[in-house]
């Protein structure tokens, strides 16, 4: 199941537990750039390519272990990522971010 809702006027995208990269039209006509993207990593392949290809500001990966944290950071480009703890979304911040990656610390 794929949530999409509208939080102080930012778009968020929850891809679930997705499996499949390839979303059908329909879907992709619905999801056209999240704000922010919580992408799984564990079991989905391409993950990266989807999440890029859905344009988002924030790519927040969900559901990964070390492994397969560590192939998606490098697949996006962000070899020197640290996980933060707490992430504080302002709506003007968003308007000139191009994609970047958020790695939330796991409590």
């Amino acid at each position: 199941t794929i949530y999409s809702l509208l939080v102080d006027g930012k778009r968020l995208v929850h891809l679930g537990a997705l499996t499949e990269a390839e979303l059908s039209p329909e879907v992709k006509a619905e999801l056209v750039a999240p704000d922010i993207l919580f992408v799984p990593i564990e079991g989905l392949s391409r993950a990266c390519e989807l999440a890029l290809a859905l344009n988002p500001k924030l790519i927040i990966p969900v559901n990964f272990t070390a492994e397969t944290l560590k192939k998606f950071i490098k697949e996006v480009g962000a070899e020197e990522l640290r996980p933060i703890d707490k992430l504080v979304v302002k709506g003007k911040e968003l308007a000139d971010k191009e994609t970047e990656l958020v790695v939330l610390e796991i409590i």
